[in-house]
């Protein structure tokens, strides 16, 4: 095309744009999204599934089991059905060898990616991409952004891909707040979307209707959404109003437990001597990595990792060591005073009260519901929490509190590959030293 100040022509903009017939100058937002390099070609078909719980495996299966069904013919979608959710299981493996149905063994790579606190797999086979992810499509992080949309969009822009396959539309955006953002990465970058068994054209002739109507499914799915958080919201006033821990199993602070008939949370005196050790260690100079290795050779568990990496996991199975030291910094209000307050938005616009309990508003449109627990102290000193959080803060100042934690990230710590049906990976007390540990590959599978 010739330069338009070339042309006999004059154009009239209506948009207050400099030129209408080239492309603005202004650059997309780009996010460092690890793991995640954009290619040179644009990928023929990505399939992705999402389920908002990030711990109920179940519900994933069942996502993706229904997922790829919608396209059965499919030669790549048939070793997908062969692998299931195996890679979500095995956090520290990025390959993993799967039997299709004539017995021949294909081999899966797939990189970990992650923005915030969402988190996903990204896998090819045969061509096909999929994009497997447990995390919430809604909730906001502290910019008041959602951190799934913008890992979708970061994927969408990397792979470009020529159709994307979803179960539903909801699989995609789930709010309002979000649909602008979505609807303008997939116009860009996307030319169909199949939700379910519905293909919606987002460029060329006609793509106009199919447009309207992916508007109408965002629509649909944010309100959908809003009706089930009112009514989940509910339940847990009624929990809570029963006395019970609205938390559940998957928030239990260490050394409380809960009363296995009232969902009560009370102090758990079987794990005084863990819950002071966790502090004793946290307030010296050792590593993260070794911390967890030390508790979990307490025997210190969740209720979420067993429930992903089998019973007998323990805290020194977290991929993420650090972040079992933040949920215990996290909870040092009730460690030092016996009390926690929980606090949970409030989905009813307009009401002052919620089944008589009184909605707290800040004045700048914010509002939420608390939830005030008084389980006790458990028998931990004061004085060694407040020095672990003092001496957190310090570190995270970039004062020097000893050799370890100025010392480097060994090169090949959580390097991970399976071999013979076990999962072999790394782990780097020190960067000069390492520790191989081994398990069974099918552990946490589904």
């Amino acid at each position: 095309m010739t330069d338009q100040r070339d042309w006999p022509v004059d154009f009239l903009d209506l948009d207050g744009e400099e030129s209408i017939l080239h492309p603005t100058t202004a650059e997309p937002r780009k996010l460092n999204i690890p793991n995640l390099v954009s290619l040179c070609y644009r990928v023929p078909h990505l399939t992705v599934c999402r389920e908002s719980n990030e711990f109920d495996r179940v519900l994933m299966e069942g996502m993706v089991a229904q997922t790829l069904a919608y396209q059965r013919d499919r030669p790549s979608y048939a070793i997908a059905r062969e692998l299931g959710i195996r890679m979500l299981g095995n956090s520290r493996a990025n390959s993993l060898d799967v039997l299709d149905g004539s017995g021949v063994t294909h081999t899966v790579h797939f990189a970990r990616i992650r923005y915030g606190r969402a988190q996903a797999v990204l896998f090819q086979i045969d061509g096909d991409w999929f994009l497997y992810s447990m995390t919430s499509a809604a909730k906001r992080n502290i910019a008041g952004e959602n951190d799934w949309t913008l890992l979708l969009t970061g994927v969408l822009e990397a792979l470009q891909p020529k159709r994307v396959l979803v179960a539903s539309i909801s699989r995609l955006v789930r709010s309002f707040q979000d649909s602008g953002l979505v609807h303008h990465t997939v116009s860009r970058h996307v030319d169909e979307v199949q939700a379910g068994h519905q293909v919606l054209r987002m460029k060329g002739p006609g793509s106009e209707t199919d447009q309207l109507q992916w508007s109408f499914f965002v629509m649909v799915a944010a309100s959908e959404r809003n009706l089930i958080v009112q009514r989940l919201t509910a339940g847990v006033v009624a929990k809570y109003r029963r006395g019970q821990w609205v938390k559940g199993h998957g928030a239990i602070p260490l050394g409380y437990c809960l009363d296995p008939d009232s969902k009560v949370l009370r102090v758990n005196p079987d794990e005084t001597e863990a819950l002071t050790t966790a502090w004793t260690l946290m307030n010296s100079a050792e590593s993260a990595r070794r911390i967890v290795s030390r508790l979990g050779a307490m025997g210190v568990s969740t209720h979420t990792l067993r429930s992903r990496y089998g019973a007998g996991a323990t805290v020194a199975d977290h991929a993420d060591p650090e972040s079992f030291l933040r949920r215990m910094r996290g909870w040092s209000h009730l460690y030092l005073t016996g009390e926690h307050t929980t606090a949970y938005p409030n989905p009813f616009e307009g009401i002052d009260h919620l089944a008589g309990m009184p909605i707290t508003k800040d004045g700048q449109g914010h509002e939420w519901l608390e939830f005030s627990y008084q389980p006790g102290r458990p028998d931990v000193d004061p004085g060694l929490v407040q020095s672990a959080l003092r001496r957190h803060q310090e570190r995270s100042r970039g004062v020097r509190v000893g050799g370890a934690a100025q010392g480097r990230v060994a090169a090949l710590n959580q390097f991970a590959w399976i071999q013979n049906g076990l999962e072999h990976w790394l782990v780097a007390d020190h960067s000069d030293t390492y520790m191989l540990r081994v398990r069974n590959a099918a552990v946490g599978s589904g």
